[in-house]
């Protein structure tokens, strides 16, 4: 079995009861539904960031990124990502 570390953590009630409920609808406990989507949540994250280093790796090739630019991508990643945790709150 795979080594694991308890945290405690904080949350609303709603949310919390909404966890419980998904957790219950897939048949997994909660803390193995919270590992999953906080798994899913990091490798998000990951992509992201890899999306934006090749994105930054063919400015490059082109003329440099200017950093106005790299803004907008943040900008434009930080909203697919903000979007993507809209989506699986109303989806839990």
């Amino acid at each position: 079995m795979e080594r694991a570390d308890k945290l405690s953590i904080t949350m609303p009630p709603e949310l919390i009861s909404a966890v419980r409920a998904a957790a219950q609808a897939e048949g997994v406990s909660v803390s193995a539904w919270l590992t999953r989507a906080a798994a899913d949540a990091a490798d998000r994250q990951r992509r992201l960031e890899v999306g934006l280093a090749e994105a930054e790796s063919l400015y490059a090739e082109v003329e440099p990124i200017q950093e106005s630019d790299r803004q907008r991508v943040r900008a434009f990643l930080d909203g697919l990502a903000a979007d993507e945790r809209a989506r699986t709150r109303a989806a839990g």
